[in-house]
């Protein structure tokens, strides 16, 4: 019985290792993103741009002008069902700045890797 429990621990516990943690995906992305003009960022604000390129269910960046206020930004991000956006690694062009999404699964790890390896 025991060798059983320890063969499905191990089982989850490479389940949950990730080849990125949020972070890095964020910082890793942001990175690569800051070599892109406004034109190919917007593509990122697109909801089925992201899910083609990284398997989300929403844009992987959030688009906000540089003179908006905290709360217009929050309203912006409400207002479009999103959650879970970060400032910590702003992309910025010339009047706009964009959010990226912190909310990062190992089902994303995959497609992350493989952006990243063609984008770098």
């Amino acid at each position: 019985m025991l060798e059983i429990n320890e063969t499905i621990m191990n089982k989850e516990i490479s389940e949950v290792r990730r080849v990125y943690t949020n972070t890095d995906i964020q910082r890793k992305i942001s990175d690569v993103l800051r070599n892109f003009n406004e034109n190919e960022l917007d593509e990122f604000c697109n909801k089925e741009y992201s899910k083609e390129l990284f398997n989300l269910s929403f844009s992987l960046l959030v688009k906000y002008h540089k003179k908006d206020s905290i709360d217009s930004k929050n309203e912006l991000i409400k207002r479009n069902g999103l959650n879970r956006w970060t400032y910590k690694y702003n992309i910025e062009s010339k009047n706009y700045i964009y959010a990226i999404s912190t909310q990062w699964y190992k089902r994303h790890d995959e497609f992350v890797q493989r952006w990243l390896n063609k984008n770098n």
